[in-house]
């Protein structure tokens, strides 16, 4: 080594360890309000929230359904079985490709208003359901009779 370079050295390795002790506070400035809130009383998770028709279970199963309840709607629709029109909310028929917020409230709304659907193509009854639509539904929803 030069002994130019190894005059440079001292003010390298001092500037190294400043930048090191730089990073190192704000590592801690980052982390240390997480470990002060840490301190202390810890309280368990909040337990799943079950939904109707389930029941909490113990040993790591959160909820199960209930032995012959039928499944919530957009579940039974994600798992390849068609949208019941008479049971399904505004909500799971928003899913449905081509139904939007509104229609879908139309059609819950027309529902409660003139009692339930007997055939999928009662669904034009709805105002903004023509027979193209309705025939489009008819591929990924049912009527089910209660």
């Amino acid at each position: 080594m030069s002994a130019e370079g190894a005059r440079g050295w001292p003010r390298l390795a001092a500037a190294e360890g400043a930048r090191v002790r730089a990073l190192v506070v704000a590592a801690l400035l980052l982390v240390l309000p997480a470990l002060i809130r840490g301190r202390g009383e810890t309280q368990p998770a909040p337990g799943p929230r079950c939904p109707h028709g389930a029941v909490r279970t113990e040993r790591g199963v959160a909820c199960a359904p209930t032995p012959g309840a039928p499944l919530p709607p957009l579940a039974a629709w994600w798992m390849g079985t068609s949208l019941d029109l008479n049971r399904a909310s505004a909500r799971d028929l928003m899913v449905v490709p081509g139904v939007g917020p509104a229609l879908a409230a139309r059609i819950v709304a027309d529902r409660e208003a003139r009692g339930p659907f007997t055939t999928v193509a009662d669904v034009e009854r709805v105002k903004g359901i023509g027979p193209a639509l309705a025939a489009r539904l008819a591929r990924v929803v049912e009527v089910r009779q209660r």
